[in-house]
């Protein structure tokens, strides 16, 4: 089961004003030395996911020019560079391979001095097994915001690959499911006993083998009731279940810091939601299959109204 959230988190990012910078950092430039993976296992798969569900977009100002940047699509071109080192070591790519690596790749910071840019990254990594990596890493360079940029998350991407988390999780064996037959504390009923297959009209724990975890109750050996669902990635959904399915009331909080509250169905958000974007955004109204549709209001941070009425698929109908 996974988040089926869309990018409604970016009909509510403020509009920004005036003439702008865009870095756009590639993945064309540069290439990791094979001397980083050599020491991981190769002859398996692994899937690389994107920590950020929508664009992520980040300014910074700078001597009064302005720079615009998206984290979504810096963690993608890392994703490729990283991607393209490890299948040169014979670990292939597969975003349905039981181990998962989430990444999330932001700028944290940039300076120009002597005719010289640097950028500076953060990188950090959740692994399948629940532990992580959080790397800082900078690059200087005469070509321009890009290079500076695309330098900063290479050197990153090579800490990464030595770091002991990463390379002790690469090396090990896939991970398998892992039942807890512990009560569960949003539940009042018995624990679970006996093969998870067959848990009903108890509470227990399942950890899977992408790294997700199911605390609460179950039914016929499916998530069924009261119950906490966290992803690998950390973002976490608590509230009702239905045969294994987000459904009935709940809260969806998103790694990149975005909540959705309201009503569940059939594993979407249907109904009435309260949704608030990390920068303070928000919008309060009616969802049709994991997208605003119907009667609401989308507001600033600073409460301005962006749109207060109709919407249709995720777009304001004016």
């Amino acid at each position: 089961m996974h988040f089926a959230l869309t990018s409604t988190a970016m009909l509510l990012v403020i509009a920004l004003s005036g003439c702008a910078v865009d870095v756009v950092p590639t993945a064309n430039n540069f290439s990791i030395e094979p001397k980083y993976t050599n020491q991981l296992r190769g002859q398996q798969r692994v899937a690389l996911v994107n920590g950020y569900t929508t664009q992520s977009p980040a300014r910074y100002t700078l001597q009064s020019n302005k720079f615009n940047f998206d984290r979504r699509q810096m963690t993608d071109t890392a994703i490729t560079m990283l991607g393209q080192a490890l299948e040169k070591q014979g670990i292939l790519v597969d975003p349905k391979a039981e181990k998962t690596i989430w990444l999330q790749v932001a700028p944290s910071g940039m300076t120009f001095a002597m005719f010289r840019y640097t950028g500076k990254v953060t990188l950090a990594a959740r692994f399948g097994d629940g532990k992580q990596a959080h790397i800082p890493q900078e690059n200087l360079s005469p070509m321009g915001w890009e290079r500076a940029f695309e330098g900063a998350m290479l050197f990153a991407l090579q800490d990464l690959l030595e770091h002991e988390n990463f390379v002790a999780y690469l090396n090990s064996t896939a991970p398998q499911v892992v039942a807890s037959s512990a009560p569960s504390s949003l539940s009042g009923l018995p624990a679970c006993t006996g093969d998870s297959a067959s848990w009903s009209n108890c509470a227990g724990g399942l950890t899977a083998a992408d790294g997700s975890r199911y605390e609460g109750e179950f039914k016929e050996g499916k998530y069924h009731g009261k119950g906490q669902h966290t992803l690998g990635s950390g973002s976490t959904y608590v509230g009702e279940f239905e045969n294994g399915k987000y459904h009935g009331r709940g809260t969806a909080k998103l790694m990149s810091g975005s909540t959705y509250v309201g009503e569940f169905r059939d594993g979407k958000m249907n109904g009435q939601i309260t949704f608030t974007a990390a920068n303070g955004n928000k919008y309060v109204g009616e969802f049709k299959d994991n997208r605003m549709h119907g009667q609401g209001i989308a507001t600033r941070a600073d409460g301005s109204v962006i749109h207060s009425g109709t919407w249709a698929n995720g777009k304001p109908v004016k």
